[in-house]
């Protein structure tokens, strides 16, 4: 779950009906065919997403991107209100120490990976 880019650029088309208006498109960057790049600037800026996807202090005269971002969003389950305090800490410190090795160990090298072999 997130927001990237790659979903407005690629978007499925509509399954209601005959629909070809972009606001029934599903957004899974899945699609068969790409958007023009200036047509999923615009898409991004009408749904309000543009400070998730667009570097801070992006500007563009002609709608073209040299740079992106994605954000995502991380949901982790770790207890229930009837569990004791003691417990959901213990659940949640757990858990952030999970995510910290994520992040440290998967998620960075990755994007590091990536970096290098986009500067080639």
């Amino acid at each position: 779950p997130g927001f990237s880019f790659v979903n407005y650029v690629w978007p499925e088309r509509s399954t209601r009906g005959q629909s070809t208006l972009m606001e029934d498109a599903n957004l899974t960057g899945r699609g068969l065919e790409p958007l023009p790049e200036i047509a999923a600037v615009a898409l991004v800026r009408t749904r309000g997403l543009g400070d998730l996807i667009f570097p801070k202090d992006w500007v563009s005269t002609d709608g073209t991107l040299q740079y992106l971002k994605s954000e995502f969003e991380f949901n982790l389950r770790c207890c229930t209100a009837d569990d004791p305090i003691a417990v959901q800490s213990q659940v949640q410190k757990e858990l952030k120490h999970a995510f910290a090795e994520f992040l440290q160990n998967e998620l960075y090298p990755s994007l590091l990976q990536h970096d290098h072999s986009n500067k080639l």
